[in-house]
């Protein structure tokens, strides 16, 4: 699958206010997708692997739409030029302490993005127990 046509496909699996967030943070700066919206079954397997908080049906990724369809209420991405695989590693700590600063330039883009748009998101390396520098979550009204 072309580039273009995955992000668009994972876009379709967020929340529409989310991607709306995503699709102008790519027209400045280029990202790949990691995970949108993802399966209990995805959900329960990073989670017994540790490389999320949350079991299945807790995570805003297993969010669904009122008519049942994936709306995921975050989103896990890795710039091109992040050294190594992005999520896949056997050490978070790594991870973030690697991608700390070229993550920054990211979270600002969507913070500010979001601001602009009135979409109440949050940084996943803003948090202190489980920094998660790849993940971006919209706050649920």
């Amino acid at each position: 699958m072309a580039a273009d046509a995955e992000f668009e496909a994972h876009m379709q699996r967020l929340h529409p206010r989310l991607a709306s967030v995503c699709r102008r943070v790519k027209q400045r700066l280029d990202y790949t997708v990691v995970f949108s919206w993802r399966s209990a079954a995805q959900q329960q397997e990073l989670y017994k692997a540790g490389r999320s908080q949350l079991p299945a049906g807790q995570s805003k990724h297993n969010a669904t739409g009122p008519d049942g369809q994936p709306r995921s209420l975050a989103v896990d991405i890795r710039p091109p030029d992040f050294p190594g695989w992005g999520i896949v590693t056997d050490n978070a700590e790594d991870l973030n302490m690697r991608g700390e600063a070229l993550f920054s330039r990211f979270a600002g883009a969507f913070l500010y993005e979001a601001d602009r748009q009135g979409v109440a998101i949050t940084w996943g390396g803003d948090w202190v127990n489980f920094r998660d520098v790849l993940h971006f979550e919209m706050a649920v009204a």
